[in-house]
């Protein structure tokens, strides 16, 4: 498998220290969670078969913290994606 990175843009309510610490133990030790004007973000570097599995992957561990946990945007290398994300 290939380590994946991305940054991910996340809901105002996930910008707290608490947040970062259940996000850890749910599975995401695999990102660093920062705080810009306000906007959580999420860089994440994750082993997956692929940019849309790991994504997916993410998604999910998000989804184990509570319903307001969620992906609002993904970048790669700066650049904005397109919505490859289904919702579910």
């Amino acid at each position: 498998m290939k380590t994946y990175s991305f940054d991910v843009t996340l809901p105002p309510e996930c910008g707290s220290v608490e947040f970062a610490d259940w996000l850890y133990a749910s599975g995401g030790d695999d990102c660093t969670l920062s705080v810009h004007a306000g906007v959580p973000t999420a860089s994440v570097h994750r082993e997956a078969r692929s940019l849309e599995e790991a994504i997916r992957s993410f998604a999910e561990t998000l989804g184990r913290c509570g319903p307001h946990a969620k992906i609002l945007s993904v970048s790669v290398d700066g650049d904005d994606l397109a919505s490859i994300l289904t919702a579910g």
